[in-house]
């Protein structure tokens, strides 16, 4: 159970980091289109770019349509760069951005891990972070198949700097 103390936290911290990337300037880089063209296809590019990379996979249709909704529902009543920070606030506090779920899907002889379980289980064994957007493409183009593949990566991982550290803190 989460207590109200780290859930207002968590909150207070959604809305700095949403706050941050949706300020004009800084939008205005992150997101061209934002300038360009505000509109629906430019809250799905929002939405699908930072729902990958919060909750490490792509997002379902389902899931898009729902954030793409609210961002369009806050920004009829204030404006766009306002839909976009409630719906990096909702991103953020998704249970899907907070808790990791490496369960796998059933497969023929039990329980066969993603692409995308497998890319969030090494970045976070081997770097302590979320997975790298270059892992994420990894794992789009199914790049993560054997054992072979998965040592390779397990080695680029502790190659980058710093990771070795963090990975000898988490074991020892």
């Amino acid at each position: 159970v989460v207590g109200g103390g780290t859930v207002r936290e968590l909150l207070e911290s959604a809305e700095e980091i949403a706050g941050k990337l949706t300020d004009s300037a800084t939008l205005a880089g992150v997101l061209p289109c934002a300038t360009e063209s505000p509109g629906s296809a430019c809250v799905t590019e929002f939405v699908n770019r930072y729902g990958r990379r919060l909750f490490r996979r792509p997002l379902s249709d389902g899931e898009t349509t729902r954030y793409v909704a609210h961002a369009e529902s806050v920004a009829a009543r204030s404006d766009f760069r306002m839909g976009l920070k409630w719906a990096l606030v909702g991103l953020i506090e998704s249970p899907h951005s907070i808790y990791r779920s490496e369960l796998g899907e059933s497969g023929g002889s039990g329980y066969e891990l993603s692409q995308y379980e497998l890319a969030t289980n090494l970045a976070y064994t081997f770097t302590g972070t979320t997975p790298s957007e270059a892992l994420l493409e990894r794992a789009a183009s199914n790049a993560l198949v054997g054992p072979e593949a998965l040592r390779q990566e397990a080695a680029q991982l502790l190659d980058e700097e710093g990771s070795s550290a963090r990975t000898a803190e988490a074991f020892f």
